[in-house]
């Protein structure tokens, strides 16, 4: 083996050596990285069947210094997966060290990403200019002021963006599954569906510079036409930087009272375009083209574009609603459809407007830069955006009761809601829409069977009822309503354990929270027929069936898990395992990070369905996937059963029960508490003493439901 090559580049903190042995037929080409500092040394492998390194074929992550497969940056290690990368990505290794085929490095791009800084955005160079992050683009996290730095794999200009886009749980970005959201720092609320971009030139990345990347306007001619102060710098002003000057903090004011009325029309025109069916990013999409097209008509004719007016909102939606015509049938949907979904989109935005006026209305009312006034109004917007979703869904099912679904359509509205959250009252108006008000796409009825939703965690009811599969999933139970709770705490219905992941928590009642908030929903808005739940809200499911006298007929759990990080919890569920209520556990064979968890969760229930998707990730099944109809088919076996299964309570006639026991019962009513319903057909109760409610004075009794003979067995319960 001969040496053929060294080379070396001038960086302080990277290495190359690229070493070329000769072998007969098949050459291979070794590249080993060896990067200083605070990261960990990792060797690349390149194998090529050719002569040359650009006919190399793959690139693979090898072992080297005891560090097997992990790389190691600002202090955290990130996991990477053993598989094989396309060499076309190789520039993306090299650009971890500023190599670019020079011996010069490329300083790398530092910006920091505003609708108040975000905390946990993922910021990406856009190289193919698509809005979406692809494998081999340059990114990074941004850090708790919102700043980031990306090094480049090659230099930037004005004509490359950079973009910013919020992360949810579970969102898996280059191999690596994403356990916490992105923090809107100025609500202190995790936010979802949000992408901002800027020219890759610029050093910040706002609402405003989202309008001069989608628009090609000059600096100038957008300042002009949004009314922004002529002496701010767009490419670098942070208007939440610290130690403002005077003339600073006017700027600051004037710039974030604009981006905040850009978001609050964007926000709710993707929030009504997720409800017609286009995914986040074709919402987003549709939303900014339209408010990008009317700007850009504004500037031509020489006239502003103030998003508090009336007629420059329906500018935009005027011109959003064609762009989603296009999109939907972009998607493979005929034009009838398409055509009928973008009239259920105006319909709703009729109506949506009024909301969009008076948030922007109040937006331009606040006279100072105060911190908590801006973050209320960004409560509102995430509000707003919720409503607008779910009124097209609820317009879909029942036309005339979409309108219904918005609070502030009138500034008195707006302002009893922003009070609200200055004072963070009960029945905050926050993002996640009152923990007293959940969220229900149709109208309820008595005669209509409910099903009750719990969404993923760190997520909100919004993103979730926009997931694809649940969409066709309540497309095709139009019979049922919907109901979304939201989880009343962090976005989460189980918070970390406070000494991290790493060290559980061992208190029982560490969820109690949560059960409550959803024990008063049910009281208010029940009887449920089932209850579902997505990620962190089906590993809750197990929890809340353990702790709660409510009762449901049916359990879906998509993508779940058992909440091992919590022992108190586990001991609580183990007690009351295995639960005799029909189930469902899907998991995704996708779902790299919960798939072989989901065996757990189906492990605590009774005879469960457990379904594992082939084609599914961190998602529910879409219409086209086996799995879609088996779960159809599921609730449809189960939908004539009258029994609900967990837990509840009943009253009945004491001289129908058959009286095995030394002492009877007399004559009078007994409550009997009803636990579970065992593969036979028999219910266990237990019934209660002396009004007493010590466990040990529960009794069961076995009824036999289809001799309608019940029997008293006056040994203690040891299922309690």
């Amino acid at each position: 083996m001969n040496l053929l090559k060294k080379i070396k580049i001038k960086n302080p903190l990277c290495t190359f050596f690229l070493k070329k042995f000769k072998r007969k037929s098949l050459p291979a080409l070794p590249l080993a990285l060896a990067v200083r500092g605070n990261d960990v040394c990792c060797e690349y492998m390149v194998n090529s069947s050719a002569s040359t390194l650009q006919n190399a074929k793959a690139l693979r992550l090898r072992k080297r210094g005891g560090i097997s497969r992990c790389h190691k940056s600002n202090g955290q290690v990130i996991n990477f997966l053993k598989r094989l990368v396309p060499f076309a990505t190789l520039a993306s290794v090299f650009s971890a060290c500023n190599y670019s085929g020079s011996t010069d490095p490329i300083p790398p791009l530092n910006i920091t990403a505003i609708k108040a800084p975000l905390y946990g955005a993922l910021s990406f160079v856009d190289r193919n200019n698509d809005g979406s992050f692809s494998t081999g683009e340059e990114k990074a996290i941004t850090r708790s002021d919102g700043t980031a730095t990306i090094n480049l794999s090659s230099a930037v200009s004005d004509s490359v963006k950079v973009v910013i886009s919020s992360i949810k749980v579970g969102d898996i970005i280059d191999g690596i599954t994403y356990v916490k959201g992105t923090i809107d720092t100025g609500t202190g609320d995790t936010i979802e569906d949000l992408t901002l971009k800027a020219p890759a030139t610029y050093a910040v990345v706002t609402p405003v510079t989202t309008i001069v990347a989608e628009t090609g306007l000059s600096e100038d001619k957008v300042k002009k036409a949004l009314d922004l102060p002529v002496n701010l710098n767009l490419r670098n002003f942070n208007p939440f930087k610290e130690n403002r000057t005077a003339e600073e903090d006017s700027i600051a004011l004037a710039t974030e009272k604009v981006a905040l009325k850009i978001h609050a029309t964007i926000s709710t025109i993707q929030g009504s375009a997720i409800g017609t069916g286009l995914n986040v990013n074709e919402s987003f999409s549709a939303a900014i083209e339209g408010l990008a097209e009317v700007v850009k008509y504004q500037v031509d004719s020489g006239q502003k574009a103030n998003l508090a007016d009336t007629s420059i909102i329906d500018k935009v939606i005027t011109a959003t609603s064609a762009k989603i015509t296009g999109k939907l049938v972009a998607k493979g949907l005929d034009a009838i459809t398409a055509e009928e979904s973008t009239k259920i989109f105006n319909t709703i935005l009729e109506e949506a407007k009024k909301q969009i006026k008076t948030i922007n209305d109040s937006t331009d009312d606040i006279k100072t830069f105060d911190k908590n006034e801006l973050g209320s109004i960004a409560k509102l917007i995430q509000k707003s955006k919720k409503e607008a979703t779910e009124a097209v869904v609820a317009e879909k099912i029942s036309p005339g009761s979409g309108r219904g679904k918005f609070t502030m359509t009138t500034n008195n509205e707006t302002n009893t809601e922003t009070s609200a959250n200055e004072t963070h009252t009960e029945g905050i108006a926050s993002a996640e829409g009152g923990k007293d008000d959940p969220s229900t796409p149709s109208s309820s009825t008595s005669s209509t069977s409910k099903i009750l939703v719990l969404h993923g965690g760190g997520e909100t009811s919004t993103s979730f009822m926009g997931q694809d599969g649940l969409v066709s999933l309540m497309s095709n139970l139009s019979e049922y309503e919907f109901v979304f709770a939201e989880a009343p705490s962090n976005n989460l219905w189980m918070q970390d354990p406070p000494g991290g992941k790493s060290k559980p928590s061992t208190d029982s009642n560490w969820a109690q929270d949560s059960i409550t908030y959803l024990d008063n929903l049910v009281s208010q808005h029940g009887p449920f027929f089932g209850i579902l739940g997505y990620s962190q809200g089906a590993a809750f499911i197990p929890v809340y069936l353990a702790d709660t006298l409510n009762t449901f007929n049916i359990a879906l759990m998509y993508n779940g898990y058992l909440p091992t990080t919590h022992h108190g919890l586990i001991a609580k569920i183990n007690l009351a395992a295995p639960f005799h209520i029909p189930s469902v556990v899907f998991s995704g064979e996708y779902d790299y990070y919960f798939r072989d968890l989901a065996q757990g969760l189906a492990d605590k229930f009774y005879n469960s369905l457990y379904i594992r998707s082939s084609v599914a990730a961190h998602h529910l099944p879409f219409e086209n996937d086996p799995a879609f109809d088996e779960i159809l088919n599921f609730i449809t076996i189960n939908e004539s059963s009258s029994i609900s299964t967990n837990s509840g309570s009943l009253s009945l006639p004491v001289e129908n029960i058959k009286d095995t026991s030394d002492s009877g019962f007399g004559t009078e009513f007994k409550t009997l508490l009803h636990k579970s319903t065992n593969s036979s057909g028999e219910l266990t109760f237990f019934w209660e003493e002396n009004n007493s409610f010590n466990m040990e004075n529960f009794n069961y009794l076995m009824s036999d439901t289809k001799s309608v003979e019940t029997i008293v067995n006056p040994e203690h319960n040891y299922l309690l």
